[in-house]
């Protein structure tokens, strides 16, 4: 679909506001889409791998609800946020309430933190790739 095409080269912003105003279903799915690296790479470093899969798909299932009925002005930090959210609350609690219950962080408080991925060494960055595969292997297969 030519619209659909077009709209990936818009920017987080950009695509917010067409999901405000207009509910745009395609704008939603870019935008999972664009952030579906950064939820496994998040759930990497706070759950274990067996449960990333089953955590990305519940995170990216709320973050959908989420686009649809907030305001979010910093999509970045509002993910990362959610993910954390839920990773932490999996680790204490496996049977702890779903994202959509409760009371919800602010997501303006703090900026995503940034990784220096230059400093790594090559076998960590082969580590983190290996991960990230498995992941996504897990993932299409569901």
């Amino acid at each position: 679909m030519p619209g659909y095409q077009h709209l990936k080269n818009l920017s987080d912003k950009e695509l917010l506001l067409r999901i405000e105003k207009h509910g745009e279903i395609e704008a939603t799915g870019i935008l999972l889409e664009r952030y579906s690296h950064l939820i496994v790479m998040v759930c990497l470093k706070y759950i274990d791998e067996a449960g990333v899969a089953a955590a990305t798909k519940k995170i990216l299932q709320q973050l959908n609800i989420d686009l649809q009925n907030y305001h979010i002005d910093n999509l970045n930090n509002w993910v990362y946020r959610l993910v954390r959210q839920y990773c932490q609350a999996q680790r204490t609690s496996p049977n702890s309430p779903s994202l959509s219950q409760g009371k919800r962080e602010s997501t303006e408080e703090a900026p995503m933190p940034v990784v220096n991925v230059s400093a790594w060494s090559s076998t960590e960055k082969e580590k983190i790739i290996d991960r990230q595969q498995a992941v996504i292997n897990t993932l299409a297969k569901e």
